[in-house]
């Protein structure tokens, strides 16, 4: 949140802001006032911040005072802007009317394009400022690898068929071999039986899911 006061130089360090505008997101930071030249202590550190924020940015909102007009100190960081080779939008601010619209375009002898007319105070043109912060944007396209979920699934099944026609074939050749040795009036071997059953179940099970799955 942006700290508003009449005196200048309230806002020294660098406020972050979330934002969202026409399908993007992006952070707005709000900076204290950039003065190129000072010997001030305190002035130099905020001017540390002002050109960490320009550094990081990949859009600069330049904010100049429509009620004041070109000064000296707004021609020197418009040189300096000039030279950081970052897109930059120029907004006059305190444009209350159409009348005082027409006055923005001297700002236009900074070098920096058309002014944006706007008026923080009543919100006045903010709308066509987000538009215009939004176009210069870039596009964010993330591409999302398409993964084939059933994949393993059917690993698994492929595995169970297999295991099934492995035991029956076994449980087969088991109950085979057992005729030879099958005495009229004793108990039957079970082992070959219960091995041939497990087989058809795992066939059977897959057999199932398969064509519930092609009916649905």
């Amino acid at each position: 949140m942006a700290v508003v006061d009449k005196t200048p130089g309230v806002t020294r360090d660098r406020n972050y802001a979330e934002c969202s505008w026409a399908g993007k997101d992006f952070f707005l930071v709000d900076t204290g006032g950039f003065i190129p030249k000072t010997k001030d202590q305190l002035e130099k550190k905020v001017l540390a911040q002002v050109e960490t924020a320009i550094y990081e940015a990949d859009l600069v909102l330049f904010l100049v005072d429509n009620k004041v007009g070109i000064q000296i100190i707004e021609q020197d960081i418009a040189k300096r802007l000039r030279k950081v080779g970052k897109k930059i939008i120029l907004v006059a601010n305190k444009v209350d009317n159409q009348k005082e619209e027409q006055e923005i375009f001297g700002f236009k002898r900074l070098g920096l394009g058309d002014p944006i007319a706007v008026s923080a105070a009543s919100g006045r043109n903010t709308g066509e400022l987000l538009d215009k912060i939004s176009d210069f944007l870039p596009e964010v396209k993330i591409e999302e690898e398409e993964i084939e979920i059933e994949e393993f699934p059917q690993l698994v099944k492929a595995g169970s068929v297999f295991w099934g026609i492995v035991l029956l074939a076994l449980g087969v050749i088991l109950l085979l071999a057992n005729f030879d040795v099958i005495d009229y009036g004793t108990l039957f071997d079970f082992w070959p039986v219960l091995v041939i059953v497990i087989g058809l179940k795992f066939i059977i099970d897959y057999a199932t899911k398969k064509n519930g799955k092609a009916e649905s």
